[in-house]
């Protein structure tokens, strides 16, 4: 079935692949290992409109190398056909545990009406026991465990000889699971970030969401969207992300101290100045005047020279923050 196209967009692909693990290995990232034959290639590149793909109708698509005149029957194309000026481009051929999916690159014209913006500063706080604390005081927490089809599943599948044909239907079975997962926790990541991003500017700071995996934390991260959610964070342009070093939780920004024995069983921030506040609200509101009064660019120096040319209007008190030891200082 494969034109001779779509089998150089493999090849290409394959190799551009081959390139960016060669890169990363390099730079330390990553440690790929030996190369290995694939068993299957799950997606198909169709590169030209009407030459590889075409949609027909509402109904129906065509793809070079399948044969029939009426194409192939293709639910969900009705949300883009009846769209005035709307430009096809390339194309994917998936096949996904729960079926095949056509997934089409279009350019449709911009639409006059504006989404509504937040004229605010958003500040950030990740975690594990509430996945997102926001600077406003709200928390938002999204857990999404394994289902227990999925427990049974892999239970019985334990049990099947390798090769069968009852191994390769179970294991089939655990795929469709994984990817009902996977579109849940990808849909509540997408409404996430859509609600986040309306603000005028949003502060992050830079998790390593890898090191909780290894703190003890594991399970808790892979049934949250942490991970999902940063990463689409990072690609939008209003969004600033503040170094992974900075005390936003210890620091009381109106006094100047840092709170350095504050363990992680202290939901409540407690300061000598008066201040009650919840620890994680705190370290987002932190992160607003961080990024207001110090900026992103410097949080890789030391905390004196951080609060050097901050205005008297903040109430730091420089003595207090000198007097501290050098190793409570440096980031």
């Amino acid at each position: 079935y494969l034109s001779a196209q779509s089998k150089q967009c493999l090849v290409s692909r394959m190799l551009s692949n081959i390139k960016t693990l060669n890169t990363l290995k390099k730079k330390g990232y990553q440690k790929p290992g030996k190369l290995k034959f694939s068993k299957e290639e799950t997606i198909i590149d169709l590169k030209q409109y009407e030459v590889s793909h075409k949609v027909i109708s509402s109904k129906r698509i065509k793809i070079t190398g399948i044969s029939g005149k009426k194409g192939l029957p293709v639910n969900g194309l009705k949300q883009v056909k009846d769209i005035e000026g709307i430009e096809y481009t390339s194309a994917r051929l998936i096949n996904r545990p729960t079926g095949y999916f056509v997934q089409i690159v279009c350019y449709i014209p911009k639409e006059i009406k504006k989404e509504e913006k937040i004229n605010e500063i958003l500040g950030i706080d990740f975690g594990c026991e509430t996945n997102f604390t926001l600077s406003t005081g709200e928390k938002i927490s999204v857990k999404i465990p394994e289902s227990e089809r999925l427990k049974k599943l892999q239970k019985s599948f334990s049990r099947k000889q390798k090769g069968s044909k009852n191994f390769n239907k179970e294991r089939n079975k655990i795929r469709k699971e994984y990817q009902k997962i996977k579109n849940k926790k990808e849909d509540n990541a997408n409404k996430i970030v859509n609600k986040l991003c309306k603000y005028d500017k949003v502060i992050i700071q830079d998790e390593q969401l890898q090191k909780w995996h290894s703190g003890g934390f594991g399970k808790s991260v892979q049934q949250s969207i942490l991970g999902r959610v940063k990463a689409k964070l990072k690609r939008k342009d209003n969004v600033i992300i503040l170094d992974k070093f900075l005390p936003t939780t210890k620091l009381r920004s109106n006094c100047g101290q840092i709170h350095s024995e504050m363990n992680l069983s202290n939901r409540t921030f407690k300061c000598d100045c008066g201040i009650i506040e919840d620890r994680d609200i705190h370290a987002a509101k932190n992160m607003i005047w961080i990024y207001k009064n110090v900026g992103p660019e410097q949080t890789k120096f030391k905390l004196v020279e951080m609060f050097k040319n901050i205005d008297k209007s903040n109430k730091i008190d420089k003595s207090t923050i000198t007097s501290m030891k050098q190793e409570d200082l440096t980031l």
